[in-house]
């Protein structure tokens, strides 16, 4: 995996806070300011009118129906009311009335709320729940729409993110506009559902229900540690408008002067959870429980951004929200929040850390375990699940949210961003007694024992030890897994989740001792999975332990352990006695290796061997390797391999290779020896420099659609009629939420007109009819181009095959190569049937594999089964360069 440089991005944005809005070309500069947009032109109805309270209330009537959805960690949908939809086919929803013209079409039931509010838990169950809004009021109106228990609703037909989980801070403004508004909810099944409208308190709030702070670190006297450090916080703003609104968010401290902390243009109806920066002044502070600190929303005043991060006298303030921030003090030896911006998407985000004991300034440099949380617990929670260690630092990332990314896709790098952070933190601290990079150890529960044998199987080399507890395996061996799809669409598409199979990746796991933790009556994890496991590991794992706890369920602290200040389920006497006892072999002492990986943009190897390009991409490649330092000599067997490294040091000038029968003397290059494939499949060695460079992968292909959404600048089209611009940005907004709701992300929506920033990747909605900066970066229509759409067709070039797909139905997902450093990530559609079909799509669902080049057709939605629904793929491949 290639590791971000969080921390250096994270410094670099606190001492520049107009690194935030400050965005440099992204390819042509025709894409620079240009004609405002139709949205931003729009003009916004009154705030808390008398029109939006006669509108507000609960919702409690409506109509259901149920069973009409199948879906699963795939990428296809079965979804019988939106397949009617598409293909114009749904019939106008009556008490048992038929959803559609089918003859055994679904019928909807009516449905009404308890008196609570609450909507029956199976109302609506695998399908939707459909409830009216007549605005009677003579034009349109904003509306906060207020639920909980929903995986998302159509508003008026647009997508829009729900409340999965129920955690009570999804208020979304949605415009009702004259006449009747169709709310269509599509429940969770999680729980009760209930939802209500009320009316804007301001044109922009600040939700202050989901806050990411930090915790103020005091040492035993009481004095603040950290007086003049910079601390990240976020907060989602509201605009309760319908038309774009560039606001600026202010802070301060007691009476001091409001700072500008962050500046953003917010997209019509939409929520942005914005980061800022809080700091506590240069003299000294003492606290007991929290520290105060304000903050504001304004609209943006004519000094713009320039200005930002200088202070103003509150008698410049135009408040249009207002909140208080409390931040709690806590003692530096227990548990607390260290907060930093991270470098998927400058949000803010935290982690949790537990210090050791005391220690004496002689001793060795710590180490550092990494533990991951389980579904549904927050990191602080699992590093309060700890005592306080001799020498070892417990450090917990977030996963982005309690239930996120199940530690893969996102969830896996916020573990790897954490990881870098913390260690830069605690040397900032600590100076030479910094983390010792050989003792760095990995362990977590039930999800997050899942994510430790991901982590520790596809990076075998950074842990010293792992110590996996109640957790699961794989999405194929839990929950109810069932046998994968044979359909070839289904696995070209599971492909590009290929690294999410723990089991393909079972031999790396050889080279990590293991302490393996389970409860034999856990009623979550089955005990089998611990089981199976050892079954496949235990009889030639060289470092391998196994303990079941009797009687304990999926989490426990009990029998002799109990007495122990952890919680015993994960602070385990044993777990700790082995990550003590090992470290990490020098690089120089390493002469086996035996490694695989199904996706090299994933994980590519170990410190001294690296697999850089596959001869079949996202097949299992596998290398292994006997050196024998002293001779000169490595010895390769491999598979699935186009191009190898092996790193030697500087040392070395010649090695003797033998790799697959082949004999060869390869040259030392800055350190390592580079092979590959020649066009008749032999071995060769590079022989300079020159050509390494030439040849080197500089810029790897993700392998996965999902892995587009890098930088999170969302672009969508103006340049299209009024509808196709409206359902561009609807689709924009709508993955900004997800990735909120989901992420805890912070997305930047934008439309055509604006210029872009200087990232890897920029996310495009529409087509190259309906967007600018598409046709600009990708191609126009009618151009011979790798990927392209546009209004009723799609054209596929790939493997020198060049491909046509024609009407009104079709949703494309594309990544496709803009140079060599620069990538656009395409979410297209050909007419409103490919609107549909696109919403439904699983962009951000841990397991659901998307392949770089994806196409689907509306026609999947009515599909019978799910295996049936693969035939509504028509494309899922890779793209040819690698």
């Amino acid at each position: 995996m290639h590791a971000p440089h969080s921390h250096r991005a994270r410094r670099a944005w606190l001492s520049a806070f107009a690194g935030l809005t400050l965005l440099s070309a992204f390819g042509s500069a025709a894409f620079a300011q240009q004609d405002a947009p139709p949205a931003a032109q729009a003009a916004s109805p009154a705030i808390a009118s008398d029109a939006a309270k006669q509108l507000a209330g609960p919702l409690v009537d409506g109509l259901a129906v149920g069973g009409v959805t199948r879906s699963g960690r795939v990428l296809v949908r079965t979804d019988a009311l939106m397949a009617a939809r598409a293909a114009d086919l749904a019939m106008a929803p009556a008490p048992d009335g038929p959803i559609s013209q089918s003859p055994d079409a679904p019928r909807w039931q009516v449905a009404k709320a308890d008196e609570a509010g609450a909507f029956a838990p199976d109302v609506g169950r695998g399908g939707y729940l459909r409830i009216v809004r007549r605005n009677d009021t003579g034009g349109p109106v904003v509306m906060v729409l207020e639920a909980s228990g929903h995986a998302m609703v159509y508003v008026n037909g647009e997508p829009r993110m729900g409340d999965p989980y129920g955690h009570g801070y999804v208020a979304l403004p949605i415009e009702l506009r004259e006449g009747e508004n169709e709310l269509l909810f599509a429940p969770a099944g999680r729980g009760a559902f209930r939802a209500s409208l009320r009316a804007p308190t301001a044109e922009v709030e600040l939700e202050t229900r989901d806050l990411t702070l930090p915790d103020i670190v005091r040492n035993a006297g009481g004095a603040i540690v950290q007086p003049s450090r910079n601390l990240v916080f976020g907060v989602p703003v509201r605009n309760c408008t319908a038309a774009p609104l560039r606001v600026e968010l202010l802070t301060r401290l007691d009476d001091a002067s409001w700072a500008v902390v962050a500046t953003e243009t917010l997209p019509p109806l939409s929520v942005i959870k914005l980061p800022g920066v809080l700091s506590l002044g240069n003299e000294s502070r003492s606290a007991t429980t929290s520290v105060g600190i304000d903050i504001a929303v304004q609209r943006e005043g004519p000094w713009g951004a320039s200005l930002q991060g200088s202070h103003r006298p509150a008698s410049e303030l135009r408040p249009l929200a207002q909140a208080r921030l409390d931040l709690p003090v806590i003692e530096e030896t227990k548990a607390h929040r260290v907060t930093f911006v991270s470098a998927i998407d400058e949000s803010a985000q935290y982690y949790a850390v537990l210090a050791p004991r005391q220690r004496t300034s002689l001793e060795a440099a710590p180490g550092l375990v990494l533990s991951l949380h389980g579904a549904s617990v927050e990191a602080i929670d699992q590093a309060r699940s700890y005592s306080p260690k001799h020498d070892l630092w417990i450090v917990c990332p977030t996963n982005r949210r309690p239930f996120g990314f199940d530690w893969e896709d996102w969830g896996r790098r916020d573990a790897f961003e954490v990881l870098e952070l913390a260690q830069a933190d605690i040397a900032a601290m600590l100076g030479a007694r910094a983390i010792d990079p050989r003792r760095i150890f990995l362990t977590g529960h039930s999800m997050g024992g899942h994510g430790t044998w991901q982590l520790a199987s596809l990076f075998p080399d950074r842990f010293a030890a792992a110590a996996p507890s109640a957790g699961w395996i794989s999405f194929f061996t839990y929950p109810q897994a069932n046998e994968p799809s044979q359909h070839p669409m289904a696995i070209a598409s599971q492909r590009a989740a290929g690294s999410s199979d723990t089991l393909a990746m079972l031999d790396n796991l050889h080279a990590t001792p293991l302490f393996v933790l389970h409860g034999d009556a856990d009623d979550n994890v089955p005990v089998e999975q611990a089981r199976r496991m050892r079954e496949l590991l235990a009889p030639t794992h060289p470092d391998f332990h196994f303990y079941e706890e009797p009687g304990a369920g999926h989490w426990w602290d009990s029998g002799e352990f109990g007495a122990f200040d952890g919680a015993a389920c994960v602070d385990f006497p044993s777990i700790f006695r082995l990550f003590q006892e090992r470290s990490l072999p020098r690089e120089s002492s390493i002469s086996k290796v035996q490694f695989t990986t199904v996706n090299p943009a994933i994980s590519n190897g170990t410190r001294i061997v690296k697999i850089l390009a596959q001869q079949e991409r996202l097949v299992p490649s596998t290398v292994k390797l006997n050196l024998f330092r002293e001779l000169r000599i490595a010895i390769f067997r491999t598979t699935n391999v186009q191009m190898l490294e092996l790193r030697v040091g500087a040392a070395m000038t010649q090695v003797s290779c033998i790799v697959d029968g082949t004999e060869l003397d390869a040259p030392v290059i800055d350190g390592s020896v580079l092979l590959i494939r020649n066009k008749d499949g032999r071995w060769i060695a590079l022989s300079d420099a020159d050509s390494a460079r030439d040849i080197r992968p500089s810029t790897y292909l993700p392998g996965s659609f999902k892995a587009g959404y890098e930088g999170f600048t969302l672009v969508y089209g103006t340049i299209g009629t009024p509808e196709e611009n409206a359902a561009s940005l609807a689709r924009a907004r709508f993955d900004a939420e997800q990735w909120w709701v989901r992420g805890n992300g912070r997305a930047r929506v934008q439309p055509d007109t604006e210029r872009l920033p200087d990232s890897k990747y920029v996310v495009l909605y529409g087509n190259a009819d309906t967007n600018r900066v598409w046709r600009g970066l990708v191609g126009a229509p009618g151009d011979n181009v790798a990927v392209n759409a546009g209004r009723n067709f799609v054209r596929i070039r790939n493997a020198g095959e060049l491909r046509t797909f024609e009407g009104n139905d079709l949703a494309l997902l594309a990544i496709t190569r803009i140079d060599a450093d620069r990538f656009a990530t395409l979410v297209g559609t050909t007419g409103r049937a490919g609107d549909i079909v696109g919403s439904r799509v699983p962009s951000f669902v841990a397991g659901a594999g998307i392949a770089e080049i994806t196409l689907l057709r509306a026609g999947m939605l009515g599909a019978a089964s799910l295996e049936a629904a693969w035939d509504g793929v028509l494309a899922a491949e890779n793209a040819e360069d690698q």
